[in-house]
């Protein structure tokens, strides 16, 4: 009996350790992307992708970020199995979850690193809010890429290989970081903090698998930007650069490190503390080669962000900040949390999670408020209609470009026939009432019937029309009584 209960306790606490934790907050995420699966598909750029998806019965990966078709090919599944529109919208969702699941499975099981499993684990959380319901800017997707090339290099140095072995394992790691860049512009920041961070704290700066990781990069981003044609958005995003200029040397003074300050302090207090904590911790043991690995790529991404993007709202600029916590808890679970008791660090580790999992789960009312909204605009109004986006009862913060998406989505999701789309428009001098018979309108042009999948979009013909202000001020009126 006695053994049995040693062999119980034994088993308890083996099971509950970090790696459980981080186990348990996926399936957390997991849940809530079943839940939520609405709040997340039918919003903006899901959305269109999804509505992409559906008519070309294809991926639908913008800007040559053509590793979000790794994710896609789900939804896609379910669109040429022809499963309901449910279907295809909640496995979109569960998807962009599944996969850093999936990263944290192969992290913590086949390549055997333990720790960086857990910084993918708390990355998903840490400064994750409103980009749990924008779900699919690949910056994040990128991030999560290269938290599993850190733990590609811990388990397979090229130094331990020889040969056709040592060739074919160089050409997955090109193969990777081609994914990992071409995922967005700022990734490659993230990608060459992990390359330097990892040679580091193996005290190998000149090894080989970081010195072909930064050969890869330059190869990658010399093929990119001088060979290939850079993408409009792309390019816009560049041209921002120009701030650096235009503010100098005035960076401080800019309204985005004001939000920044508050969003630490009244949203992101855990990265704040964390940040602190590693700084104490670089300057108490004097590792002042780390300490200024950290400090130079949090300051430089934080100024490049906050200058490039002066006014953007939390929704928007989230995920931009999220590469912050990559460089932080790679020092914080590698160095600082080994150096604390058993106890401590599973009363860390939990309450972190807890924390951030009980804010994503409370962001929901903001974005379920939001989709109310559009499916009781729906149910006002009879056919399709245009909206001045000025007279749109919104937050500010949320974006309106994807609603002739989703609208056409949610009013199909009960059958293919009752689809119906609105659009919110800046310019509603565009809409041609007479001749808009057989298309809805969208921020960037006009979808024909044609072009639809009739297993899921087959919405009835007829004209657009400008509602009224009346018919605006009666929807906002109803909205006011309600709340």
């Amino acid at each position: 009996m006695r053994h049995l209960q040693h062999l119980t306790s034994h088993r308890l606490k083996a099971l509950f350790t970090p790696i459980a934790l981080g186990y348990a907050a996926f399936f957390a995420l997991l849940l809530f992307s079943v839940l939520f699966y609405l709040e997340r598909a039918c919003y903006a750029d899901i959305a269109f992708q999804i509505f992409e998806i559906i008519n070309s019965k294809n991926v639908a990966y913008q800007l040559d970020r053509f590793g979000t078709a790794l994710i896609q090919i789900f939804p896609l599944a379910a669109v040429l199995l022809e499963l309901p529109l449910k279907y295809v919208l909640l496995t979109y969702s569960v998807a962009l979850v599944a996969q850093n699941l999936f990263f944290f499975w192969l992290l913590h099981k086949f390549f055997r690193q333990k720790e960086i499993a857990l910084v993918l684990a708390l990355f998903c959380v840490l400064m994750v809010t409103e980009t749990f319901y924008w779900a699919t800017n690949e910056i994040k997707q990128g991030f999560s890429f290269s938290i599993l090339l850190a733990g590609i290099i811990g388990a397979l140095p090229l130094e331990n290989f020889k040969g056709i072995r040592k060739f074919s394992l160089m050409l997955f790691y090109l193969l990777l970081i081609i994914i990992t860049v071409f995922l967005h512009p700022l990734v490659v920041v993230a990608v060459l903090f992990v390359l330097g961070y990892t040679a580091i704290h193996a005290k190998k700066f000149f090894s080989q698998t970081a010195l072909w990781g930064l050969c890869c990069v330059a190869i990658i981003l010399s093929v990119k930007y001088f060979f290939l044609p850079v993408a409009p958005y792309d390019a816009e995003q560049l041209s921002l650069r120009e701030n650096f200029v235009a503010f100098f040397p005035n960076y401080m003074s800019m309204p985005s490190f004001e939000k920044f300050l508050d969003y630490c302090i009244n949203d992101w207090y855990l990265y704040a503390i964390i940040l602190v904590g590693v700084i104490g911790f670089y300057v108490w043991n004097r590792q002042w080669l780390k300490l200024g690995w950290l400090s130079a790529f949090s300051l430089g991404y934080l100024l490049l962000v906050n200058v490039t993007h002066p006014n953007s709202e939390k929704v928007f600029i989230e995920c931009y900040y999220q590469a912050l916590a990559v460089f932080v808890l790679f020092p914080f679970v590698i160095e600082l949390l080994p150096v604390l008791p058993v106890r401590y660090i599973l009363l860390i580790v939990t309450t972190i999670f807890f924390l951030r999992i009980n804010t994503i789960y409370h962001t929901h009312h903001k974005y379920s408020k939001r989709l109310t909204h559009i499916q009781k605009t729906l149910a006002t109004f009879m056919g399709k209609f245009v909206i001045p986006i000025e007279s749109f009862l919104m937050h500010k913060e949320m974006m309106t470009w994807g609603i002739p998406y989703e609208s056409a989505m949610l009013s199909s999701a009960q059958s293919p026939d009752s689809c119906r789309s609105f659009a919110v428009l800046r310019d509603v001098s565009k809409v041609n009432e007479k001749e808009s018979e057989k298309i809805f309108y969208t921020v960037f042009d006009v979808a024909d019937y044609a072009n639809l999948n009739p297993v899921y979009f087959r919405p009835a013909t007829g004209s657009y029309r400008i509602l009224t202000e009346t018919e605006i001020a009666q929807l906002h009126l109803s909205d006011r009584q309600k709340h």
